[in-house]
């Protein structure tokens, strides 16, 4: 598959895989199945028409950041559609146990300011969950102190610019750290890591509180690096 084999040799950045996938695609269109009874493409994006007369469209810089997701999961169609997954390693499943500490935050809690001391952070979790999930087990109160301390990858991109000698001792050990997999998966979340600080979580549940809710059922659909579950109050 061209575009795999494009990923895995290149490690585009976004606008290179948008440029190349404009160029797979071409200018054309086909019928389509189910729903979307019509697909386009020119140098725009993709265009869908649906079944019912709805038609939408996505960039080619959008569909790309689509298809950086879809191959970092492991999920993708090959010519014979069909999908392939990764397998787990039964020597790397992780079992629970009866040590389970549900984690919040200290009153005191903060993270570091600046791009290094966040990546500094980062590697700390990195290292520690890796130490954890080869340990087959559940983290320490400690360890949950560092692994809190993770903020993701949005706003740290220079970590993964080889072209920039200040932060080429952080390029190789990060590379140097991480799998192929986790290194291509950690590079596409610097354009979809959205970092809340832990003290607007906690003004959040302070709210809620406010206007009366004292618990009860409660979804997190975008949980991130867990800072809103973190910050909620132990009472609740």
């Amino acid at each position: 598959m061209r575009v795999k084999q494009f990923y895995d040799e290149k490690s585009p950045t976004n606008k290179e895989f948008a440029d190349f996938l404009k160029k797979e695609y071409g200018i054309g269109g086909h019928s389509g199945n189910g729903e979307i009874s019509f697909v386009d493409h020119d140098s725009k994006g993709i265009f869908f028409t649906l079944e019912n007369g709805e038609k939408f469209k996505f960039t080619w810089s959008e569909v790309a950041g689509m298809t950086f997701e879809i191959i970092d999961k492991n999920e993708y169609i090959t010519q014979n559609d069909d999908i392939i997954h990764k397998e787990s390693s039964a020597d790397s499943d992780i079992h629970d146990n009866d040590n389970k500490i549900n984690y919040h935050f200290s009153k005191d809690f903060s993270v570091k300011s600046g791009a290094k001391s966040k990546y500094q952070e980062n590697i700390a979790a990195i290292k520690t969950l890796k130490i954890l999930e080869k340990e087959n087990r559940n983290a320490t109160p400690e360890e949950q102190e560092i692994l809190a301390h993770y903020v993701g990858w949005g706003g740290i991109t220079q970590a993964f610019d080889e072209r920039n000698e200040k932060w080429s001792k952080e390029y190789t050990e990060l590379k140097e750290l991480l799998t192929p997999d986790e290194y291509r998966s950690a590079r596409a979340s610097v354009r979809t890591a959205f970092y809340t600080e832990s003290f607007i979580c906690s003004e959040m549940w302070n709210m809620l509180a406010k206007n009366g809710f004292t618990g009860g059922n409660i979804l997190e659909p975008a949980m991130g690096t867990g800072n809103m579950l973190g910050a909620m109050p132990v009472e609740i």
